[in-house]
C-alpha cells in the first residue's frame, strides 16, 4: 500500500481526505471484533512506523500521556494525535473536538514547541470501520 497520500493529507491538515483514507484502510483490514480504542491507536501508530518518522506511543508529555506523537525531523514538523472510540456515528464530531481539547488542556505538545517549525494536533474518533479526523495547527518556531 502506498502510504504517501495518507502522509500528505496528514501533514497538510486535509481532514476529509485523511478520514476517507483511514476509513478505507479499516474497511479493508479489520474485523468487527477490533472495535476498541487501543486497537485504533495501534493501527495509527503502525501506519507511521518504518516510514522515516519517530513515533512515540503513550509517552508522558505535558500533563499526561499523549496517545501518539509523530516527529518528522527531516521537515521540522511534529504532530500529536489523540484517539477516541465512539459508540455511534453521531458521536464522532463531538469526540474529535474532545480529543483536540484534551491535547490542549493536557499540554501534550509542550516538548515539541520551540523544537519544530510546525506542530499540529489531530483529534481522531472511530466508530466501527469509520474514522473522523479533525485538525488544528499550532505555531512553533
Amino acid at each position: 500500500m502506498d502510504r504517501q497520500p495518507l502522509f500528505d493529507a496528514f501533514w497538510s491538515g486535509d481532514s476529509e481526505k485523511l478520514s476517507r483514507i483511514i476509513s478505507r484502510i479499516l474497511l479493508n483490514s479489520i474485523s468487527y471484533h477490533d472495535y476498541k480504542e487501543d486497537f485504533y491507536h495501534a493501527v495509527l501508530a503502525g501506519i507511521f512506523v518504518g516510514s522515516g518518522y519517530v513515533v512515540s506511543s503513550n509517552s508522558e508529555s505535558g500533563l499526561g500521556r499523549a496517545d501518539i506523537i509523530i516527529r518528522d525531523t527531516r521537515n521540522s514538523q511534529a504532530a500529536v494525535i489523540e484517539v477516541k472510540h465512539a459508540n455511534s456515528m453521531g458521536e464522532l464530531a463531538s469526540l474529535t473536538d474532545a480529543a483536540l481539547n484534551q491535547i490542549n488542556e493536557k499540554k501534550y505538545d509542550v516538548p515539541l514547541l520551540g523544537n519544530y517549525e510546525t506542530v499540529i494536533h489531530w483529534g481522531m474518533a472511530f466508530f466501527q470501520k469509520r474514522c473522523l479526523a479533525k485538525f488544528e495547527t499550532v505555531s512553533s518556531l
